[in-house]
């Protein structure tokens, strides 16, 4: 064999190595794309992120402070407001275009958190249920897997076992909640279209109260089914019909009510389908938590300790997940009549109201909230007292007094006392 031969066998084996090394980075890509596509968890991702930024959407005024005189519950008090939340609101709106998209998607994931944290500092109102369960599933979809002998289908598996564990819990103790007198006579009866009112009940209905206690057993047996695989796309018929219910009830089709949740009921029924149809035969509990530590904490957190302690009222209703449930803690910030004439026309006309008892005049904060925003008020003494806090220093020398209710588990009374804030109040006028 000549010289030159043996350059031309060379340069022919190189080809074909820098062939076949270019065949399998391909192969490669190939893979990649494929893996990226069976990742599971992208869909609840997508779900959980533009459910968030419909919320956002439908409750602006909450977000953005534009038209609201309801005083804010501020943790940290902002002077650059409203102009620094409609920044932070539309950076929130930014980020979630940018997840969805699948853009710079950890850079935004941690700017939407912060965001939120800021916005929430500035008014705890807007940490709404909807929001607290998005957060939980944005954090379960991006938290970084380190499991590298299992493939992007199988670590995608995985966070969907534990979204779907937070859709039961949500299930479970939000029917466990509802199985106190207030919903059984007053939030039942007005879901079921029985009723027209929140404030007075039907107490001597035994037809209507058991079929309010039918609704909050069969939420409760909803998560149950969830839990076996035997049962399991029963429980999302069941809760696929259950959330349609709610939206119809709530939504434009009738009530036309609380526009801030039609998206989350909406959203629901789609994580429903998706992440029960995807583990349909799989055992849900089979979790190795060795190597889903952090994840696993978050879980055994929010989706068992902190609704246990929710059952015995130790924490907030919201993240102990009681919905609708009738019994959390409500405020009225009540003033004198002059203060009274200098709220907006449309508070003092829907959301005013006369007390004899103390001869002031009251507005139900939850009302006043719902009626500027769209949204619930954060049910907690705490928050009240700083929505009552800031409304006495927008109205410096006037009285401003905070009456307070609380409504014990396992009975029917309601507690209430008062807290004066601003001017002195004279002693008949505080009970």
């Amino acid at each position: 064999m000549t010289e030159e031969e043996t350059h031309d066998d060379t340069r022919t084996e190189n080809g074909e190595a820098v062939a076949d090394a270019g065949d399998a980075v391909a192969d490669a890509g190939d893979a990649a794309e494929s893996d990226d596509s069976l990742d599971l968890s992208q869909w609840p991702l997508l779900l959980a992120t533009a459910g968030l930024a419909l919320g956002l959407c439908f409750s602006n005024r909450l977000w953005t402070g534009i038209g609201k005189s309801f005083p804010a519950a501020a943790i940290v008090s902002c002077p650059l407001s409203p102009g620094i939340d409609q920044v932070l609101s539309g950076l929130v709106l930014l980020c979630c275009c940018l997840i969805v998209a699948n853009k710079f998607r950890l850079a935004g994931t941690i700017t939407l958190f912060a965001s939120l944290f800021v916005l929430v500092l500035f008014d705890i109102n807007r940490f709404q249920p909807w929001l607290y369960e998005y957060l939980i599933i944005i954090f379960l979809c991006s938290v970084p897997d380190n499991r590298s002998h299992l493939s992007i289908f199988e670590r995608s598996h995985k966070k969907l076992q534990f979204i779907s564990l937070l859709l039961i819990s949500v299930y479970f103790f939000s029917g466990l909640e509802k199985l106190n007198w207030r919903f059984l006579t007053i939030v039942g009866p007005w879901l079921l279209g029985l009723s027209h009112s929140l404030t007075t009940g039907i107490e001597n209905d035994m037809t209507v109260i058991w079929m309010s206690a039918s609704m909050a057993v069969a939420e409760t047996g909803l998560a149950v089914l969830l839990c076996f695989s035997t049962t399991r796309m029963l429980g999302v018929a069941l809760g696929t019909l259950m959330h349609a219910t709610i939206f119809y009830v709530l939504g434009p089709f009738k009530m036309n009510t609380n526009p801030a949740v039609w998206p989350w009921n909406l959203t629901q029924i789609t994580l429903l389908i998706y992440c029960f149809m995807n583990i349909s035969d799989q055992p849900i509990f089979k979790i190795n938590l060795k190597e889903s530590r952090l994840s696993a904490f978050v879980m055994t957190v929010v989706a068992l300790v902190i609704p246990t302690l929710g059952l015995l009222q130790l924490v907030d209703p919201y993240p102990a997940f009681s919905f609708y449930t009738g019994d959390v803690p409500t405020g009225k910030i009540m003033f004198e009549k002059s203060t009274f004439e200098q709220l907006p026309k449309n508070v003092q006309t829907e959301c005013g109201f006369y007390d004899e008892r103390t001869g002031l005049w009251y507005a139900d904060t939850n009302d006043w909230l719902y009626l500027e925003t769209g949204a619930s008020a954060y049910p907690s003494f705490f928050c009240f007292r700083l929505e009552a806090r800031k409304f006495a220093q927008d109205h410096p020398g006037q009285l401003v007094v905070l009456k307070l209710y609380s409504f014990p588990k396992l009975t029917k009374a309601a507690r209430d006392h008062f807290e004066k804030f601003g001017e002195a109040a004279p002693a008949n006028q505080l009970p």
